[in-house]
């Protein structure tokens, strides 16, 4: 027999000589024993012919115990042994095959074995098996299996979005999630080119996509693509690129899908743009307090009124910055504030007759409703909306001045009208016609003063109602000008006053009675308040092919200049004693500039303090027929 090499395995040691032989040598026996591998034979009779020391060690049976006698099958685990009769069975001695089973320790553990079935080449012996210990190698198979499988079903349950792809860009692995995402099945994104999902306007980070990729193995960011039914989805991502030995690298890719969540931030933009351009195109103020009173938003005109910029107002406590302070100096304390009160309250408060400070110290009369702002029953702030008054209390002011002055304009001809009738009915003049006829003259003159200050009124309604029509015809100028001073000139006559008119050759497109109607308003106005012995002088030119320019010209007191833009607004005059010394409505402006707009022109006033007034209204010039506008 040649030498044994130390090291070698049982079947190496029986196959060292490849004749068949009748027993082992006694340097093969010790060989076999102080191996670690489990060595066992049968004999032609299945009976247990080798037991090594591994075998022995390992179930707690002697040699001396089993030689000779089948083999125990109580060394396996229960559920080993049908599996270790059949692969144990002397019938099978001639087949070579492999089997791992479990094996009952003399600890009572248990061991995975990894057996091997030969046929022997002694002739004493039917089959030669051996077995490796491969507990340790099997339970960290199974551990990975484990990890595998819970991996897998992390991936696969997962609510994220979970892909692989190669370094071509091609994808490899795909979550069921993320597929279902986009509209697919796993099978049906594995192996396309992820660019296929992308539009061109959404490619453009591709290429650095790759270059950080190559530069630190990892990127994040968004990714925009396209789902089966073609609406954009689109995914935050953060990629790694992962390097494993001997094997192909791919990047692992984990995303979320914030589709949902962009647009709904959108439409908060939307909302919140909305909401700023409705707060900026509203005319009052509006401002929103939290609960320590502070200003949260204010609308751009809310902090004009009140001098300041939006920004200045941003976080001030509103009552020291605004409402310190009432209407007559004295101070406004907080506890008394109806708007910090709000806070506190369940319904809104309106307040009229109130004062809010500007930044340059000055005061203003305002009107505000305030209301709290509440979120699941719990007031969280409020809401302030607020009106500058002044102009209103203006206006008030201006219709009880225009009430008193009609009042004085209608009493003032009735007065005299039923003094003259009364005499006339009474036959007090009965011997007095010259008398009489004088009477029926002022009676008739108060008619038609009641007659033309009614009209006014009547007409200036019409206008601002829209309801007030034109007939314009062709009509010259200097007939224009002259038919309105000779209507005026007994007034004029009166009061000592002449008139020049100077007009050039131009003929106008105009409603001739509303014009007159206007040029009679202007004319009055310059006998009132022109002074005895002085001319008015009237002309007309033309500015350009389709303009005409009227000018009514006086040498009276004059005109204030911060007066020049506000006279032509209905109820304004000089002041009321103008009206009263005077006489007049404070309409005739308002509605001079009323039938001069319905015309298509403008008119104003230039005027210098103690020097006299001029008043400019254009108007269209005639063209020609095939160009003449509609009435």
């Amino acid at each position: 027999m040649s030498e044994s090499t130390p090291g070698m395995r049982p079947r190496e040691v029986l196959m060292q000589s490849g004749a068949p032989r009748p027993e082992l040598t006694g340097e093969e026996a010790l060989l076999l024993d102080r191996t670690h591998v489990l060595f066992l034979a049968l004999d032609r009779k299945g009976c247990v012919s080798r037991w090594n020391r591994a075998m022995a060690e390992l179930t707690g049976i002697p040699a001396a115990a089993v030689l000779g006698q089948p083999l125990p099958l109580s060394v396996f685990a229960e559920e080993s042994r049908p599996m270790a009769r059949s692969f144990f069975s002397a019938s099978t001695q001639q087949s070579e095959a492999t089997i791992e089973l479990e094996m009952c320790g003399l600890d009572g553990g248990r061991r995975r074995m990894a057996w091997s079935r030969n046929g022997s080449p002694l002739d004493a012996l039917a089959v030669v098996l051996t077995g490796t210990d491969i507990t340790a190698r099997h339970e960290t198979e199974m551990r990975l299996r484990a990890e595998e499988a819970q991996a897998r079903l992390l991936v696969e349950g997962s609510l994220g979005m979970i892909c692989t792809h190669d370094l071509n860009g091609y994808l490899l692995s795909i979550n069921p999630f993320a597929a279902a995402n986009l509209g697919y099945t796993p099978e049906e994104l594995v192996g396309r080119y992820m660019l296929d999902f992308m539009d061109v306007e959404h490619q453009h980070g591709w290429q650095s996509y790759w270059d950080a990729m190559a530069a630190r193995g990892e990127e994040e960011g968004l990714l925009y693509v396209n789902r089966k039914d073609g609406s954009l989805c689109v995914i935050a991502f953060r990629n790694k690129l992962v390097q494993i030995p001997g094997a192909e690298p791919f990047v692992i890719g984990h995303g979320i899908d914030l589709t949902e969540k962009i647009e709904a931030e959108e439409k908060l933009r939307a909302l919140m743009r909305q909401r700023e351009s409705i707060l900026e195109s509203v005319g009052d103020g509006i401002y929103g307090l939290d609960m320590e009173g502070r200003i949260v938003f204010v609308n751009r005109a809310g902090a004009q009124l009140l001098g300041f910029t939006p920004e200045e107002m941003q976080g001030q406590p509103i009552h020291r910055l605004i409402h310190h302070s009432r209407a007559d100096g004295m101070p406004y304390p907080e506890s008394q504030c109806p708007v910090l009160a709000t806070l506190h309250r369940a319904g809104p408060v309106r307040v009229r007759g109130d004062v809010f400070w500007k930044k340059d110290g000055m005061s203003i009369p305002v009107e505000y409703v305030a209301c709290p702002l509440t979120h699941d029953g719990r007031t969280t702030g409020a809401v302030v909306a607020f009106q500058d008054v002044t102009e209103r209390r203006q206006l008030d002011r201006m219709k009880d001045e225009f009430i008193s002055t009609v009042s004085h304009e209608l009493r003032t001809p009735l007065t005299s009208l039923r003094a003259a009738l009364g005499l006339l009915s009474s036959g007090a003049l009965a011997e007095r016609p010259d008398r009489a006829e004088q009477m029926l003259d002022l009676a008739i003159s108060n008619c038609n003063r009641l007659v033309f200050l009614v009209n006014d009124i009547l007409d200036f309604e019409r206008i601002g109602a829209g309801r007030l029509h034109l007939d314009c015809a062709e009509i010259s100028a200097e007939e224009l000008l002259r038919e309105a001073v000779q209507r005026q000139a007994a007034s004029a006559s009166r009061a000592g006053l002449r008139f020049r008119v100077d007009a050039e050759p131009v003929r106008l497109w105009v409603d001739g009675g509303r014009i007159q109607q206007a040029l009679s308003r202007l004319l009055a106005n310059a006998i009132k308040f022109s002074p005895p012995n002085t001319e008015i002088a009237v002309r007309a030119q033309a500015v350009n092919e389709k303009e005409a320019l009227i000018e009514v010209r006086d040498h009276g007191r004059g005109i204030p200049p911060e007066m020049l833009d506000s006279i032509f607004d209905r109820f304004r005059q000089g002041d009321a004693s103008d009206s009263r010394a005077s006489g007049g409505t404070g309409l005739g402006l308002a509605l001079c500039r009323g039938l001069v707009n319905l015309h298509g022109g403008r008119i104003w006033a230039e005027s210098t303090v103690g020097l006299g007034s001029s008043f400019f209204l254009t108007l269209p010039r005639a063209v020609s027929a095939f160009d003449k506008p509609m009435s």
